[in-house]
């Protein structure tokens, strides 16, 4: 389940499991994934141990849990790109030397492929939607402009241009300026790899800026939260290449490498919202490696097991969470990123998958996940599904802070903690009761200040002539420290 809030406030604050009783501290604003496995609780309060709960804000929370689909095609896809602004995902076809656009709804194909030059590799919309890009083992980019029609209601797909690479593409990754596509390729003979840049001269005119030289085998890539640093995973060579723009000279050049990593890492990408944090997929060990993105070799790593042989990573827009192929297990693995090197956490080991996922990527709203097969016609669609409010709030009393529910799920009890100060308001004494199947809320106790109250397990309880009931018990505390049931 994946929680999100905003607090307004300049204080840091913990979420509360409130039926657990745990906590821990989190930033004012992010998200957050949660194993949950029965009803519960989730506070955010301020981290102030002398006045815990006084934090009178506007709080949001939502959650997601994961819901993976297979959906079957004609055609071996081995990558799938979400289109940022409408309902089409764009896909590798091999076989046809094209690119597919499928209907994001139904998977039909939305419009006619379109022909490349060679055998497409790598694909990559750009971030307004406007162009996808698709680099060909011919060692070519085709630029593919994508165009609303606002009489005929759609959308079409034309190419614009083509790129002329000196070597064999691999990856694509762009900026968030819409200026520059990157593109890691290798000489075939010494497989010493280059990171192509890409400059956007005009809305129809592309060409090639710089060609940097990087590791061996260069594969995945990935631009920071700026588009000034990119960094790029050296299968060969076993490190990642940072690569940096300079306005002195107005070009990307080579500024070092993270060396000592697990052995072939095959793509990279940047987590945390301050992209301080680079997450690498390393397939001959299995391992994710949590590094610093300013490495030198001392900073502290964090290595995460993952499926048998993974083989891409995507995050989503807040870079807080990243999914994994795993190529080798027919699984994808979900990877909690959002709060530095040391807090990087393995969430869902192995979500389902089709088998042999190759290629991932997330649709730009965070509500889908793709997973591409490079063996079969098929590809799996995550759905992130949202756990919202259903109907009205309930009018539960002033100031509720606790909350306890029934074994079997039929009530829900609400108080206020007597021990507990929140402000300048007046609370409510006693117990809210809610009957879930009902609706109905009845007010208990409503001249006591309670602590704390618990449900008992279903215990049978014997009437003369007359078969044993199942009745709930409940237990209350007040200051006095009296019990009442």
């Amino acid at each position: 389940m994946k929680f999100y809030w905003d607090v307004d406030t300049n204080e840091a604050v913990y979420l509360v499991n409130v039926k657990d009783n745990t906590k821990e501290p989190v930033d004012k604003s992010g998200t957050l994934y949660k194993s949950v496995k029965s009803p519960g609780m989730w506070s955010i309060v301020p981290k102030n141990t002398a006045k815990l709960y006084e934090l009178q804000r506007s709080v949001l929370i939502q959650a997601f849990d994961q819901e993976p689909k297979d959906v079957e095609i004609d055609f071996i896809p081995q990558q799938v790109v979400a289109s940022p602004d409408a309902q089409f995902v764009a896909a590798i076809n091999q076989s046809a030397n094209s690119v597919e656009i499928l209907n994001s709804l139904t998977y039909d194909r939305y419009a006619d492929p379109i022909v490349v030059g060679g055998k497409p590799v790598d694909l990559l919309f750009s971030t307004n939607g406007k162009y996808l890009y698709s680099a060909e083992d011919n060692g070519t980019l085709t630029v593919i402009g994508v165009t609303y029609n606002d009489i005929a209601a759609n959308y079409s797909f034309s190419i614009i241009c083509t790129v002329s690479l000196d070597n064999t593409p691999s990856h694509i990754a762009v900026g968030p300026d819409e200026d520059y596509v990157f593109v890691t390729c290798n000489n075939k003979e010494d497989q010493q790899g280059h990171l192509v840049v890409i400059e956007k001269l005009s809305d129809t005119v592309f060409s090639v800026k710089n060609d940097v030289s990087v590791g061996l085998n260069a594969a995945g890539l990935a631009t920071d939260p700026t588009g000034v640093l990119v960094y790029v995973a050296n299968t060969g060579s076993d490190n990642v290449s940072v690569v940096g723009y300079s306005s002195l000279d107005d070009s990307f050049n080579f500024i070092r490498n993270i060396d000592n990593l697990a052995t072939q890492p095959v793509d990279v990408a940047v987590g945390d919202p301050t992209g301080d944090t680079l997450l690498v997929v390393c397939k001959g060990s299995n391992k994710l490696i949590a590094v610093h993105h300013d490495d030198r070799g001392s900073s502290v790593r964090q290595e995460l097991q993952l499926g048998t042989s993974p083989l891409s990573i995507d995050t989503d827009s807040s870079r807080a969470y990243a999914f994994v192929t795993n190529n080798g297990s027919n699984t994808v693995t979900l990877v909690g990123c959002g709060a530095g090197v040391s807090n990087c956490k393995i969430l869902e080991a192995a979500i389902p998958t089709v088998g042999s996922p190759a290629g991932i990527s997330l649709s730009l709203d965070d509500a889908m996940v793709f997973a591409a097969s490079n063996t079969n016609q098929s590809l799996t669609v995550i759905k992130l599904t949202n756990y919202q409010m259903q109907g009205a709030p309930v009018d539960v009393g002033n100031i509720p802070t606790d909350i306890v529910i029934s074994n079997d799920n039929k009530t829900v009890v609400t108080w206020h903690n007597a021990l507990t100060s929140i402000g300048k308001g007046t609370y409510s004494k006693g117990l809210y009761i809610y009957n879930v199947a009902t609706g109905a809320v009845t007010n208990k106790l409503n001249t006591t200040d309670v602590i704390g109250c618990i449900f008992s397990p279903q215990v049978p309880v014997k009437k003369p002539s007359s078969s044993p009931i199942m009745m709930t018990m409940w237990k209350c505390w007040t200051p006095l420290h009296s019990a009442r049931s």
